[in-house]
């Protein structure tokens, strides 16, 4: 399922939002403008949600594959699936702020 700036599709802007789930084979939702809230669950084949406007909630939450939902401009709450990491205390230097799928453990930089 593409949305969006996918495979040279152009960005959508809509009058309400989007529910997307049980998509088998990868959802992609990009560069897009929402007037309603966003949720994206229980898909699977990799998820991306990214450089969309949504003007109230976003919801990524029990998708399979890798799952990219940031960075988006949200107008009410974000629960995001990936999860942001802060490292900085495995080494000399400053740390790195990086968004992961769940199944990454750890990350030394």
């Amino acid at each position: 399922m593409t949305i969006g700036d996918g495979e040279g599709c152009a960005g959508n802007t809509g009058s309400a939002g989007a529910t997307l789930t049980a998509n088998t084979d990868g959802v992609s939702v990009v560069g897009n403008s929402f007037k309603g809230s966003v949720k994206v669950s229980g898909n699977s084949g990799g998820v991306t949600v990214t450089g969309n406007t949504i003007a109230k909630n976003l919801t990524v939450t029990g998708n399979s594959g890798t799952v990219v939902d940031q960075p988006n401009t949200v107008g009410g709450k974000t629960k995001a699936q990936a999860r942001k990491l802060r490292f900085g205390g495995c080494g000399a230097g400053a740390g790195v702020t990086l968004a992961l799928a769940p199944r990454i453990a750890s990350i030394c930089l």
